[in-house]
């Protein structure tokens, strides 16, 4: 999950790609994505690759209380 976030970080997430690749709605998968890279041992990452996931996924779950992802 962490891959996918970090190739599509570039092209807004990919979101419509996400339901395909792991058979959840994309506010599941950005939850997912948070929660993985916030709890002990996390993927191994650039710092600045892992603010800017923490950051889309932040973003897409602020978004996602206004309006669905999907």
């Amino acid at each position: 999950m962490v891959d996918f976030a970090a190739q599509w970080m570039s092209f807004d997430g990919g979101d419509e790609y996400i339901l395909p690749e792991f058979g959840i709605d994309p506010t599941t998968y950005y939850r997912r994505v948070l929660t993985i890279l916030q709890t002990p041992p996390s993927p191994p990452l650039d710092p600045v690759d892992r603010q800017r996931i923490v950051e889309l996924c932040q973003q897409k779950l602020t978004l996602a209380k206004s309006r669905p992802l999907w």
